[in-house]
Order: structure tokens, then C-alpha cells, then sequence
């Protein structure tokens, strides 16, 4: 994931964090972007102003096409593997 200062005047790169991404979305809660990747079999935190890992969980396995969904305290990510996590 990447992160610009304006899209719409040619921007700076404010940070990158490898190992997220890829063909699934992240989502945005408060100060956080969470997502997983379809390269990476993590669930991924970071911190949306400077793109610092604030937590990783392994899952087994990479997410594909899809992003995490949010409800109440949790995250919800349907893996490759066939699981589906919930992270408190």
C-alpha cells in the first residue's frame, strides 16, 4: 500500500509498505488501515499517517479478490485456505 500527499496535483509519495495490497482493498477505521494481501498470508495493521505495522496476524493463507470487513470491535477475512478469521 501507498499513501500521497494530493492525487489531483502529481502528489509525493508520503510512505509505502510492501507485503499488503495486491488484488484486495484495505479498509480505513479511525487512524488505521487494515488489510490483507493475495502474496501475503498476514492480516495487516498500519498506522495511516506514516504506514507503520502496528499489528500482524498469520493467517495460512492469502486473501484473494476480496477485502476485510468490519463489524463491531472486530475484523472479518475469508483466506484462500478456506478460513474465515475474526480479529479482535
Amino acid at each position: 500500500m501507498m499513501a500521497f500527499s494530493d492525487v489531483e496535483d502529481g502528489s509525493e509519495k508520503l510512505w509505502e509498505q510492501r507485503g499488503t495490497g495486491g488484488l484486495t482493498p484495505p479498509v480505513l477505521t479511525n487512524d488505521n488501515l487494515i488489510g490483507g494481501s493475495s502474496t501475503d498470508m498476514f492480516i495487516t495493521c498500519l498506522d495511516q499517517t506514516n504506514g507503520q505495522i502496528k499489528w500482524r496476524v498469520f493467517t495460512g493463507g492469502e486473501m484473494m479478490e476480496n477485502g476485510p470487513a468490519i463489524y463491531g470491535n472486530r475484523i472479518y477475512a475469508l483466506c484462500k485456505n478456506g478460513y474465515l478469521f475474526a480479529v479482535k
